[in-house]
């Protein structure tokens, strides 16, 4: 099976107009690409930029130079092509000149176009519902189903075996992902239905979904966008829907159901979670109310200057033994330190009963600077009889 496979990418190279010296500088480049573990489509498309660049070149004419590089990036965007368009260009370039020829200069200096952030598309409850009605067999309905119910990429649905589908579990395992990652994916109970009733007409053995013509080869990702873009329109869409958009939807109507956003970023499959906010721009449901720490606080009692909420009049408690009596009452007037408080006289000292002995007064002592020993315990002294 392998053989015709790398003979049809090899006349994919071989093009009856181009040049030898182009069609073997295309094979190193497509050997270095399977010694790094490159994706297919990664490396059809490095292949393509390349193949683009160097067939009006000149035979020996391989190392390009800085500004050539510019030129032909800056022609790109020029003709219209998108700036991750131009990117995947310059990408191939810099793969080509640093692992292939192995002078990676005149690239390293040429800037990425900057992207466009954009919003992502969805589809709503209601557009999703006339869509899917619009499926027209068990087969197209259990792709567009297992695309928006478990958030799959197009080429990943595309090659779901049967063994992938653990129903006891209710998971689904998708193989060497995006980056070449396996994960788990959920399984609802209602695409397990549509998997069932497909499986009774269709009877699959290996893939999932395999191809029309060759059972033994799973569908392409073309013919599933072929389906999507006829069932969008028999439904009266007016946008133009794409696979990639149900995957849009299910993160969507997950964040706006509630669902833990990095959750969703397992699920989704995306290594930072960058990647996965952008979902809350699309969000249609209002967020839930926001209760500022400060008003929590206050609710469950105290207020903002430290006295407790029964009222400023309400005195704070004492022990018994700290309570002293309070002196008799005096003119604020009277005596020299009439001032030292708000209209409260000084108070005088408490007279000695006869027959008690005095009490010696107690001596301070002195402070030791910050970061000292603290001075030994000392016991203290009885008072004399």
């Amino acid at each position: 099976m392998e053989a015709p496979r790398r003979r049809a990418n090899r006349s994919h190279m071989a093009r009856p107009n181009l040049p030898e010296w182009v069609t073997r500088l295309l094979l190193d480049l497509d050997r270095e690409m399977r010694i790094r573990g490159l994706a297919l489509s990664t490396r059809r498309t490095y292949r393509a930029h390349a193949r683009r660049f160097y067939e009006r070149r000149e035979e020996g004419d391989v190392l390009a130079t800085n500004q050539e590089i510019r030129q032909w990036i800056l022609a790109l965007l020029r003709a219209g092509r998108s700036p991750s368009y131009a990117n995947q260009a310059l990408s191939a370039l810099r793969f080509l000149h640093r692992h292939v020829l192995g002078e990676p200069g005149p690239v390293a200096e040429v800037p990425s176009p900057k992207r466009k952030k954009r919003l992502p598309k969805v589809l709503g409850r209601a557009e999703l519902r006339r869509f899917f009605e619009q499926l027209p067999t068990p087969k197209a309905r259990a792709m567009v189903l297992t695309m928006y119910a478990a958030g799959l990429r197009v080429s990943e649905v595309a090659r779901l075996r049967v063994d992938d589908i653990d129903s006891d579990r209710g998971q689904i395992l998708v193989r060497e992902a995006k980056g070449g990652k396996d994960r788990y994916v959920m399984l609802s109970p209602a695409l397990l239905g549509a998997l069932r009733e497909y499986a009774r007409t269709e009877r699959p053995h290996h893939w999932l979904f395999p191809a029309g013509h060759r059972r033994d080869r799973p569908i392409t990702a073309r013919t599933i966008q072929r389906i999507v873009t006829q069932a969008a329109r028999s439904a009266g869409i007016p946008r133009r829907v794409t696979p990639h958009m149900l995957r849009h939807s299910f993160a969507t109507h997950l964040l706006e159901a509630g669902t833990d956003i990095r959750y969703i970023q397992k699920l989704l499959g995306h290594s930072k979670i960058s990647t996965t906010v952008i979902y809350t721009h699309v969000t249609k449901d209002r967020p839930p109310v926001i209760l500022s720490p400060l008003d929590r606080l206050l609710e469950e009692g105290g207020t903002t200057d430290g006295t407790q909420p029964g009222g400023a009049d309400e005195a704070p408690t004492s022990h018994p033994a700290e309570t002293a009596p309070s002196p008799p009452p005096e003119s604020p007037a009277a005596g020299p330190g009439a001032g030292a408080g708000i209209g409260t006289p000084p108070a005088r000292p408490r007279p000695r009963s006869p027959g008690q002995p005095e009490t010696p007064k107690r001596r301070r002592l002195p402070k030791r600077p910050p970061g000292k020993n603290p001075a030994p315990h000392r016991e203290r002294r009885p008072p004399p009889e």
